[in-house]
């Protein structure tokens, strides 16, 4: 079902668009011509005489609605100034039909031969055209935007394939740029790491250097334990034999307190 849609479709698009015009063309609206009036042809009746279908010269009459009141008179044979009244009951392409009142208010006869010519006179059929020319212009409006919706679709269903190695290429370069970039940024990350690893064996070997100059620079609290024996011995309190020596580590301390308890014996 879509192959015959698409064919139609196409079709249509290839028809002129002065063709198209031409097959709805239109006269043009002149404020200054008398559209209430036109003339028409008897072309049937029923056998009561009062419904005649008549066929006019002016398709504007087809513009006339049920109920719209005309007014006719027969061209010849008729009564001077006399004009029969009738309302309109259908309407067709080149026809209308209208119901009459009575005809002996225009005609000398109490009938209409077929072929009878009469000259009609609608009050009503000029806003009827003048409605039509503003609807119809309405509608060239929207026919001429369908024409050119009609002409994108098809320029895009014609350049379909076009659009498809246009969209694929455009992808496909877009995939190109993000792997490039992917590698730019992965070979970055690689020699990021590679200065760090570089980077924190200087920074290692720094602190290890940094370390031995503290170790080394690292001043040492002056020892009073001398200072206090001299202090003790002139003050003839228990001291060992002689000055200590000058060891501060928590050993030496110790050992020299052991010496000191056992001899040295307190008063006390």
């Amino acid at each position: 079902m879509g192959y015959p849609f698409l064919f139609l479709m196409v079709v249509l698009a290839q028809i002129p668009r002065s063709m198209a015009q031409e097959s709805g063309a239109s006269a043009p609206y002149e404020p200054q011509q008398d559209y209430s009036r036109f003339m028409g042809r008897v072309t049937d009746k029923n056998r009561e005489e009062n419904i005649l279908k008549v066929e006019t010269e002016a398709g504007n009459a087809r513009l006339l609605k049920t109920g719209d009141m005309v007014e006719f008179r027969p061209q010849y044979l008729g009564i001077p100034g006399g004009l029969c009244r009738g309302f309109v009951r259908d309407t067709e392409e080149k026809h209308i039909v209208f119901s009459v009142e009575a005809l002996s208010l225009c005609s000398k006869k109490e009938y209409f031969r077929r072929g009878t010519l009469l000259s009609f006179f609608s009050p009503v059929l000029p806003r009827r055209v003048r409605d039509a020319v503003t609807l119809r212009a309405r509608l060239l409006e929207r026919r001429e935007d369908f024409y050119n919706q009609l002409n994108d679709i098809n320029h895009f269903i014609w350049s379909y394939d076009q659009q498809k190695v246009l969209a694929r290429t455009g992808y496909e370069r877009q995939i190109a740029d993000l792997r490039r970039r992917m590698a730019r940024s992965l070979n970055a990350l690689i020699s990021k790491k590679n200065d760090y690893i570089r980077l924190r064996g200087e920074l290692a070997r720094r602190l290890d250097a940094m370390d031995k100059d503290l170790a080394f620079y690292a001043l040492n609290a002056p020892s009073r334990q001398k200072e206090f024996w001299e202090y003790d011995h002139e003050s003839n309190l228990p001291v060992l034999k002689g000055p200590p020596a000058e060891d501060s580590s928590q050993e030496a301390l110790d050992l020299k307190g052991r010496d000191l308890e056992h001899s040295v014996k307190l008063p006390f």
